[in-house]
């Protein structure tokens, strides 16, 4: 059940720190603490949002390796 709550705390903090408009660094901090959380979901949603951002920032090298992970 701690599980869970963690893994939606988690998900949670990517989801607002992903629509807010901070700078690129910090949230590429989340999505690592929220990958070392071994949950399936956490790790599919953050491959999701990096190739997300790499997409944006037209880095199709990362977004390839996201890509793959994905």
């Amino acid at each position: 059940m701690s599980n869970i709550i963690l893994s939606i705390a988690m998900l949670g903090t990517v989801l607002i720190n992903s629509c807010s408009s901070q700078q690129n660094a910090k949230k590429k901090a989340t999505i690592k603490v929220a990958t070392a959380i071994s949950n399936p979901i956490v790790e599919v949603y953050a491959d999701y949002i990096g190739m997300k951002n790499s997409l944006t920032n037209d880095n199709a090298d990362s977004a390839a390796a996201y890509a793959k992970n994905f």
